[in-house]
């Protein structure tokens, strides 16, 4: 497990949750992600992929 301090700018973010992969993308194929987010996030997934990270 990753250990990840997390730190959101109170006048930027009005909350925040972790989501599993198949929540966030749930998320992008119902058009509640913002499209350039959608794209870092698949950019993701293949980079994770491509080190024989698995993302089960």
């Amino acid at each position: 497990m990753i250990n990840m301090e997390l730190v959101l700018q109170k006048e930027e973010v009005e909350s925040a949750k972790w989501l599993s992969l198949k929540e966030i993308i749930q998320l992008i194929n119902n058009g509640l992600f913002l499209e350039n987010h959608a794209e870092e996030v698949f950019r993701m997934i293949n980079i994770f992929k491509e080190r024989g990270v698995s993302l089960d």
